[in-house]
């Protein structure tokens, strides 16, 4: 009897471990012991971290038909699309089913963890008399949105499925396609380092991190050392000197090139120099007033063929008297007034070069 107990309960304890989890529908939930899975659908945003030293195993993929999948390591989780079902014998045999796709929908990927996702293998084309099947498609790896930040990832198309054989004619039907690596773009933090094709895909862990050096010419180089190396942005690295000279300070400096600032909206990109210490960016089309707001033609040949009061791109002598010169008279007296620069109808920075500036330019 005691025999029978224990069985029963070893038998609970890994029903817990490795039962299918159905779905998720957001929160966070911490993997501290691997787990064997069935495919989980997610729903709404969910945060799955796993620890260290444990995988969690997704046979049938993941699918994340809402919110966001975040994946925190640094432990690992492998996930397979669903395989694809063989295609029935026959006088005519049908076709092979495609393989499914590992992980579907918005994922991210942080905190080091290791994600390997593969498509589900096509199914084999079913053998026929006359005619047989077709192989399926291999599934594809990532068929949404991956943002990778930290961590390793691995991306395989399923194989594909094997055509059928036609006994009439003693040959192979047509095999599938192997699928895809990623059916869509991969947002990384950096954007050099990498390479991703259609196929077996493999993004390492260094990608998004720094290596940390000592300057040429320090004396006692060999007697630092410097952990972690190489590290995340923003983590903190710690210098320890283990030789007997005497430290006064230690001064940290990056060799990256400056980000190159943004351009500004409304703006064309690329500078031009209005002195030789002085450079601007140029409007992307002419200033103009219609449906009670100011803004810019999208290109700089583009003006109205007429004009309204609510259609306006044509100005005279700019005052406060004449709204920015807003009128189609020909007298200067309508015109008179201290100048106020059209700039200021698009905010802050936004001006009209001097004359001075029009001649260094021209």
């Amino acid at each position: 009897m005691r025999k029978n107990k224990l069985l029963l309960l070893l038998a609970l304890l890994m029903t817990a471990v490795t039962g299918a989890r159905a779905a998720w529908t957001g929160g966070t939930y911490t993997a501290t012991a691997n787990e064997n899975l069935g495919a989980i659908t997610v729903n709404g945003d969910a945060t799955l971290t796993i620890n260290s030293d444990v995988t969690v195993t997704v046979t049938g993929g993941i699918n994340v038909a809402s919110g966001t999948l975040t994946v925190t390591g640094p432990g690992t989780l492998v996930v397979t699309g669903a395989k694809g079902n063989n295609g029935a014998s026959g006088w005519e045999g049908s076709n092979g089913n495609n393989g499914g796709v590992a992980i579907s929908g918005n994922i991210i990927v942080q905190g080091g963890a290791t994600v390997t996702a593969t498509g589900g293998n096509g199914g084999n084309g079913g053998t026929g008399t006359f005619v047989a099947g077709t192989g399926g498609n291999g599934g594809v790896a990532f068929a949404g949105t991956l943002t990778y930040k930290s961590g390793t990832v691995t991306a395989n198309g399923g194989s594909a499925g094997s055509g059928g054989y036609i006994d009439d004619e003693e040959r192979y039907a047509s095999s599938g396609s192997a699928g895809k690596a990623f059916a869509n773009d991969v947002d990384f933090t950096q954007t050099t380092g990498y390479s991703v094709t259609n196929g077996t895909s493999t993004i390492g862990s260094v990608l998004n991190q720094n290596t940390v050096t000592m300057k040429d010419g320090v004396k006692d180089a060999d007697k630092w050392t410097i952990s972690p190396n190489p590290a995340e942005e923003g983590q903190t690295v710690t210098l320890q000197y283990t030789g007997r000279l005497k430290v006064k300070g230690v001064k940290a400096t990056s060799d990256a090139a400056p980000a190159e600032a943004s351009v500004p909206d409304g703006a064309i990109s690329g500078k031009f120099s209005v002195s030789s210490t002085k450079k601007v960016y140029f409007s992307k089309g002419n200033l103009r007033y219609a449906s009670s707001k100011w803004s810019f033609f999208d290109n700089q040949y583009d003006y109205y063929t007429s004009y309204s009061a609510d259609a306006w791109d044509k100005f005279g002598w700019s005052t406060s008297a004449t709204t920015y010169g807003m009128s189609t008279s020909s007298s200067n007296g309508d015109y008179s007034g201290d100048f106020v620069d059209w700039g200021a109808t698009m905010g802050a920075g936004w001006r009209t070069l001097t004359s001075d500036e029009w001649a260094y330019l021209l």
